[in-house]
């Protein structure tokens, strides 16, 4: 199993600030296993923590080697969240790397808040305290999503994929995606639009005010050697 990472752009300077790990699995014998599929099967057998974990470390030791101002955006699970005491072993991961807690956000999805909404707070305030971010994953696309921007803090929100799909032909889809960013501001956080494929979503996600962007158009999903070589290239220099 191995980590890539996907760059997340600052969409007003056209930079990239974070890079999201995203694990890869090709197996000799089963071919390349879906994400959902190795996650859903740690699940059950009681071993996602010690995956999860074990991931954490090796985009850790990739994201020793980036410039200073690039960030790392990692996934928790929603049982990993839901541990007493999360927050505490995820801050001695981090330490024990040279990569600082400022430059590491932690990506939160609906499911994992649902398990435990009052643990979920207690946990991202320890988060917080150790100096990390957090982010909200996949806004838009669960029922109760709203209800926890006045429950919880997150420095940031990832509006849904889905919301990015008929923003070009779909008035309806434009005045949504803008409520969405606005109501995303008015909690004080900035918002991410993700799944931007085109270069006519990625002028229409500015056009919105959403902050930061993710996408294709924007950077595929690599290893961190040929990410940076990709930014370097798309930049004209590196993104020190």
């Amino acid at each position: 199993m191995e980590v890539h990472f996907q760059p997340i752009f600052d969409l007003k300077e056209g930079v990239p600030l974070f890079a999201e790990a995203l694990a890869r699995w090709n197996n000799a014998e089963l071919g390349a296993v879906s994400p959902d599929e190795f996650i859903r099967i740690s699940e059950k057998l009681g071993v996602i923590d010690r995956l999860n974990e074990r991931l954490l470390e090796m985009a850790l030791a990739s994201a020793e080697t980036w410039p200073a101002n690039l960030s790392l955006s990692f996934n928790l699970s929603a049982m990993q969240l839901s541990r007493s005491g999360a927050s505490d072993k995820l801050q001695k991961i981090v330490s024990a790397s040279s990569f600082h807690a400022h430059r590491v956000q932690f990506e939160i999805t609906e499911t994992a808040i649902l398990a435990d909404l009052g643990h979920a707070e207690q946990e991202l305030a320890k988060l917080s305290q150790y100096g990390f971010t957090s982010a909200l994953d996949d806004f838009g696309s669960g029922y109760a999503s709203v209800a926890y921007l006045r429950e919880l803090s997150f420095d940031t929100i990832k509006l849904d994929g889905s919301l990015m799909d008929n923003i070009i032909h779909s008035e309806r889809s434009r005045q949504i995606l803008s409520g969405l960013v606005d109501l995303c501001h008015s909690a004080g956080a900035r918002c991410v639009a993700e799944h931007i494929e085109t270069h006519e979503q990625l002028k229409m996600a500015r056009v919105v005010g959403c902050d930061y962007g993710q996408g294709f158009c924007l950077g595929k999903p690599a290893t961190s050697e040929r990410m940076l070589k990709a930014l370097y290239s798309r930049l004209g220099s590196s993104p020190s």
